[in-house]
């Protein structure tokens, strides 16, 4: 092969990523990447804390309810299925 059906085929290369690049894109702007499901999105995660270099403790909110877990390396665990989200402020102990 010579330089030049090199040099071909990496102008190709450029211009077929650049034309998905593109598309992709354009799907982004127009909202064809997203799933519908309707306006809002039903799930939100609302703290992550760390318990120690494993573990963590997550307050997860779907629809009205919030679910405290804890995410580990053998699972989660849901501790909580029915926490009250709190109106005031918690002052952290001095």
């Amino acid at each position: 092969m010579e330089w030049s059906e090199y040099l071909r085929f990496v102008f190709a290369l450029a211009f077929v990523l650049a034309l998905m690049g593109l598309l992709a894109l354009l799907a982004r702007r127009t909202g064809l990447g997203r799933m519908a499901l309707g306006s809002g999105r039903r799930l939100a995660l609302i703290e992550l804390r760390s318990i120690d270099t494993r573990h963590k403790l997550a307050l997860v909110k779907c629809d009205d309810r919030e679910h405290l877990i804890v995410l580990g390396p053998q699972g989660q665990t849901v501790i909580d299925t029915n926490v009250t989200p709190v109106t005031t402020p918690v002052k952290a102990p001095e």
